[in-house]
Order: C-alpha cells, then structure tokens, then sequence
C-alpha cells in the first residue's frame, strides 16, 4: 500500500533539490567568473604592466569571431619579466591541451602559459615573432584553471546537484512509515 508523502516531507523534498540546484549554479558561475572574470587585454605588439599572485597563468590569443584563425605559440614572441629584476619567468606552448572561451564579443584560444613563482609586480610584452605575420586579435591574460582544477569543478558541481536532488527525489519516492 502506497502512503501519500506528507506536506512536511514533500517540502523538505522541494528545500533539498533547490539547495542542490541552487548550489552547483552558485559554485559554478563564481568559479569561472574567478577564472575568466580578472582576465586584462594586451595590444599586440604591446606591454601590460600587471600585479600577479603566485599562481599558473595562460595567455590566450582573442579574437571577435570563431572563424579567425589564431597564431601558433612560435608565432609571438611573449616575455615575462619580473619588475624587482630578479627572474623571469619561461614562458610556454599552451600544452596537450588547449582551452577555449567565448563571450558575447570575444572568442578566445589559449596559445602559452606562465608561472608566476611569487606575488609581485610584471611586465608581459609581446610582438610577432621574427619574420611571422600575426592574424587579427590581440591577447588576454587569465589565470590557469588546469586539469585538475577543472576536474575538481566538475567533481564537486555533480557531488552537489547529486546530494541535493538525490536526497530530494529519494523522499519523495519512498513510503514514510505508518504511524
């Protein structure tokens, strides 16, 4: 026999799943905003003066639409150089694998990365390598999420909606004891 869900039960229910939707929409949306919402722009050829954290950056070569191509990373010659005059970081190819954004105006394709070994101030120039001819675009600095950093975002937005709609679901589908 068939035991109706209760109002209190039926609510806790509804609490649940918009607690899990809710949750990996908010964690979602602030995380790549983190990632994508600080990028700054650099004219190429140009220089960006820039305070950086300690942490993995990617350079990515932007443009205003899908069908331009971008330039491979032998293409541009990128230096980063620290402004205490101590190091300079090694700049290089965006790896095996290459990440992509677009947004309402901008389309953009990850060409090289950099690590900022510590939190101070830089300078990040760059030009068209000798004797290249460099697409229409220019070029936008953002920290790096990474594989595991995409891998954790994935991870916890599904641990997330699957906690909040699972246990929703599970109280609406299972009989409550008779009292």
């Amino acid at each position: 026999m068939m035991i109706p869900v209760g109002p209190f039960r039926m609510t806790l229910a509804i609490v649940l799943i918009v607690l899990g939707v809710g949750g990996f929409t908010v964690y979602l949306v602030t995380t790549l905003m983190k990632f994508f919402g600080g990028m700054q722009r650099i004219e190429v050829p140009g220089r960006l003066d820039v305070t950086l954290e300690r942490s993995d950056y990617t350079i990515y070569w932007e443009t205003d639409s899908r069908f331009n191509r971008a330039p491979d990373r032998s293409d541009l010659d990128i230096a980063v150089v620290s402004k205490e005059g101590d190091f300079r970081p090694s700049v290089s190819s965006s790896g095996l694998v290459t990440s992509r954004y677009s947004t309402m105006d901008r389309v953009g394709v990850s060409v090289a990365g950099f690590s900022a070994p510590q939190k101070g101030d830089y300078a990040i120039t760059v030009a068209a390598a000798a004797g290249k001819t460099l697409p229409k675009g220019g070029l936008a600095l953002g920290r790096s999420m990474g594989v595991l950093g995409v891998l954790q975002l994935v991870l916890l937005c599904v641990a997330m909606l699957a906690a909040g709609v699972g246990s929703g679901v599970y109280l609406l589908v299972t009989n409550s004891k008779a009292t």
